[in-house]
């Protein structure tokens, strides 16, 4: 590993749909699927979903000749509309590649909505920060 084994990573963008759209997009695993996939050429595949305080998901992110990078998240807490926590491990071949505190804020801005994006990340293989 080259980078530091803990980093906080914060992403922060305004959008130009309402809040309430924004959060729909940010919730339902059918539309993340869609805007999550890091390239093209990444697809994700939910096998479980349920978001609520105390759901699980599990995700595939796959791609053709390379083993699939799976993603747990456990949501530990969810004001609709304004903010979500949760918790995601990300592992290849079952070994854990990354532990992760993740909250999200959204909020009114103008016509649109701004949303915050807080990635407490602890990598446990390679440099999860550089990736």
């Amino acid at each position: 590993m080259t980078g530091s084994a803990f980093s906080t990573l914060t992403f922060e963008r305004n959008v130009a749909v309402p809040p309430p759209a924004l959060w729909q997009a940010w919730t339902d695993p059918a539309a993340r699927a869609v805007w999550s996939a890091p390239s093209p050429a990444v697809e994700v595949v939910y096998l479980e979903a349920d978001t609520r305080p105390g759901g699980r998901e599990v995700s595939l992110c796959k791609v053709a000749g390379a083993p699939d990078i799976r993603c747990e998240i456990g949501w530990l807490a969810i004001e609709p509309g304004r903010r979500s926590v949760n918790s995601e491990l990300v592992s290849r071949e079952g070994r854990a590649l990354s532990a992760a505190l993740v909250t999200a804020d959204l909020a009114a801005e103008g016509a649109g909505s701004r949303v915050r994006v807080t990635v407490q990340l602890s990598s446990l293989g390679d440099d999860m920060e550089a990736g």
